[in-house]
């Protein structure tokens, strides 16, 4: 049996999850000096998705969607980013991805069937968790909304472009190393996404990340 001897409180919606978590160990005692994602992932799991050790870092990862639409950009929007990105970064192959819900796939096959050029990987929800954070870790850089991608990509260590809906929730999970997670809040959320968000923002954002992010992870 467990015996509690002390309480300690720390409140939501003031900093991100992971420092909420780490300061409320740090009030209880524990010893350290900042937070630390140690966490271990298999390359062999994106060489099994088609990924060869020479495309590692070589590859935009872009996400398609959310679990909401109205975290999502409108797809119209999206089609155009997507095109943007390919033709603004040609030295990069783009690796797109869904969850594999009825409703992701089925965006997925919507943004697949409008954009102007053939993706070099597609998974329409056929990773598992391991092999998703594989291929997430080896991209240049992450793009998508705020998801799973998203934070998988901060604990790889993989850069990301996000965008955000403003809630109470915002701070908890917003993003809070702006050098290499870049996060934007869009003014406006409807039931077909968010609006108010520029494309060109966005593009070069990712030019950014790029510009700055390490020399490719190893094999």
């Amino acid at each position: 049996p467990w015996l509690h001897t002390r309480i300690v409180e720390q409140p939501f919606h003031r900093m991100p999850m992971y420092r909420q978590r780490w300061q409320m160990l740090k009030d209880l005692g524990l010893q350290g000096s900042a937070p630390e994602f140690r966490v271990e992932i298999a390359a062999t799991a994106r060489r099994a998705a088609g990924i060869d050790a020479a495309d590692d870092g070589r590859y935009l990862h872009l996400s398609a969607n959310a679990t909401d639409d109205r975290r999502d950009l409108p797809i119209t929007q999206q089609v155009a980013l997507w095109n943007a990105l390919h033709a603004r970064f040609p030295t990069h192959r783009i690796a797109v991805s869904a969850d594999a819900t009825a409703r992701g796939r089925s965006k997925l096959q919507a943004l697949l069937q409008q954009i102007e050029f053939v993706p070099w990987r597609v998974f329409d929800g056929t990773l598992d968790i391991a092999g998703f954070a594989s291929v997430v870790q080896g991209a240049a850089a992450h793009v998508g909304p705020d998801s799973g991608g998203l934070h998988i990509a901060r604990v790889a260590g993989t850069r990301s472009v996000s965008w955000f809906r403003q809630n109470h929730h915002l701070p908890n999970w917003f993003p809070d190393d702006p050098e290499r997670h870049q996060a934007f809040i869009a003014p406006e959320s409807r039931a077909d996404g968010l609006h108010g968000l520029d494309n060109e923002t966005l593009i070069d954002a990712v030019a950014r990340a790029l510009a700055s992010r390490a020399p490719a992870c190893g094999a």
